[in-house]
């Protein structure tokens, strides 16, 4: 692999007219832009339904493309919607995701155009349903049976018949409600074939696309659901023990996920099925994959589900290379990295050595006074992706003003940079400019960077911070920021890419 590079910007975070990127036009435009100054890759977020906390990665489903992302003009011409339909859809929200907005105040446009629907596209549908008939049948049951339910946990549904029985004998038995079954399907169907063609636009742009595969699933979703046997559940179909990791620099008190964990060995008994089908449709979504937390298939923490936080939790040993094994055959190495961040220990080195998949390695945890440290930009090995921060990280100038006088003066010396205008921001900050340079130049075959960090942005534009429930996963990028980028920030960017044979 040659060197080269990438931006990191959630889909979500594209500018456009309806509180949220969509997988429109805006998308291919980000990618051609990206393509000019010399990027190779647009790495993004999971393209998940968001769970509480409007986090992707506490998903209703594993499989399920966003509705939100779903872009609605193309409904115009199709006849689905009328000018004033597509109208309620509008939402003049730049700068932060519109979440309020989303969800069920689009779904009822969505049927609008849904009911409208001649019988060759309903065909489409419910073929597309049974070409993904692994997940999506019993998706679109579950939504069905959520709104019916009016969003109630489905372990406490009124009915606790539907609770027990198998999805599959439920669908024959409630036909009555394939209307609503076939509506979900829809968006399902809208959301896949929007992408398919965005994606061809944006490889035609010569860029390409780095997904996220989140490692659990929400504890209240269609997974669980349709398949407990996989999940370490109560016989009320609760959790028993829940994810999380323990404390670090992030968190005192370690980060209480909840999400369930597996029975990895019944998931082995079944061929590791679940976890093939995961990475074949996140293959087809995406060029290359993010593993999440690969941390866990080495050992993960578990955690009692009725505990204050992630403290009382303790390392069981993962599934390691019986899980992995399968993955691999179905990509190779080339197409997935590890993100191999967090507390981690030799177990954890050693089965990223065996897998052959490149890791992660952070800027921003470099400089702790260690001469040894991993993450200092000339210990970083090729077979890696440097990133000066990920969705979980503070903006590069938002690191300068929280990190301590020690770690800013070593991280300065690092970089070059003399350190008397350390604070400034803006698109030519000169002290992350010189940090953004000195990891382009490591030996790390893919560098990527966040949007932020090239706009000199400060922590009031970080996407994520963990260990903390709200007000997450809301930023955007406005035109202007794009335009910025386009022009004034434009030469620098193109010259350091060219600089670290990185174009």
């Amino acid at each position: 692999m040659t060197r080269q590079s990438g931006l990191l910007l959630p889909l979500s975070a594209l500018p456009g007219p309806f509180g949220i990127g969509t997988f429109g036009p805006e998308a291919v435009a980000f990618a051609r832009l990206a393509r000019s100054l010399g990027f190779s890759f647009w790495q993004v977020l999971p393209f998940s339904s968001p769970g509480p906390g409007f986090s992707p990665y506490l998903s209703p489903s594993a499989f399920a493309l966003n509705p939100d992302f779903i872009d609605p003009r193309p409904f115009l011409e199709k006849g689905w919607l009328a000018d004033e339909e597509l109208d309620t859809l509008r939402i003049e929200s730049p700068f932060r995701v519109a979440r309020d907005r989303l969800g069920a105040e689009r779904r009822t446009v969505f049927r609008k155009a849904f009911d409208r629907l001649g019988a060759g596209d309903r065909s489409a549908v419910a073929a597309f349903m049974e070409k993904e008939s692994f997940w999506l049948p019993d998706f679109a049951l579950f939504c069905a049976l959520s709104d019916r339910f009016g969003g109630v946990s489905f372990q406490d549904w009124p009915d606790r018949d539907l609770v027990r029985r198998r999805p599959g004998a439920l669908r024959k038995a409630k036909a009555e409600w394939s209307e609503e079954v076939l509506f979900h399907g829809f968006l399902q169907w809208v959301a896949d074939t929007q992408w398919q063609e965005c994606l061809v636009a944006i490889h035609r742009e010569g860029i390409d696309l780095i997904g996220d595969l989140p490692i659990y699933v929400a504890p209240d979703g269609a997974d669980v659901w349709a398949h407990p046997e996989w999940f370490q559940l109560g016989a009320d179909r609760r959790p028993r023990r829940v994810a999380g990791v323990p404390p670090d620099a992030f968190a005192e008190n370690g980060q209480f996920w909840g999400n369930p964990l597996y029975r990895w060995r019944a998931m082995a008994l079944g061929g590791h099925r679940f976890w093939k089908r995961r990475m074949a449709r996140t293959l087809a979504l995406f060029d290359r994959v993010r593993l999440d937390h690969f941390r866990g298939f080495a050992d993960y923490w578990s955690i009692p589900a009725g505990a204050p936080d992630a403290r009382s939790g303790r390392w069981v040993r993962g599934p390691g290379m019986g899980a992995l094994r399968p993955l691999l055959r179905l990509s190779g190495p080339d197409r997935i990295l590890a993100e191999d961040l967090g507390d981690i220990d030799d177990r954890v080195r050693r089965l990223l050595a065996r897998s052959g998949l490149p890791g992660m390695r952070v800027l921003q945890f470099a400089f702790d006074g260690d001469p040894d440290n991993p993450y200092l930009p000339y210990h970083i090995p090729r077979n890696s992706v440097a990133y000066t921060g990920t969705h979980d990280n503070d903006t590069l100038l938002g690191w300068l003003y929280e990190a301590s006088p020690e770690s800013r003066r070593q991280a300065l010396d690092c970089c070059g940079h003399d350190g008397g205008d350390w604070g400034q921001g803006g698109f030519g900050a000169p002290a992350v400019r010189d940090m953004i340079r000195t990891l382009w130049m490591s030996p790390a075959e893919l560098a990527i960077a966040p949007i932020q960090d090239f706009l000199g942005y400060g922590s009031d534009t970080r996407i994520n911070r963990p260990g903390t429930p709200e007000d997450n996963w809301l930023f955007r990028a406005d035109a202007s920021a794009l335009a910025l980028l386009e022009g004034e920030a434009a030469p620098w960017i193109r010259s350091l890419n060219r600089a670290a044979g990185r174009a």
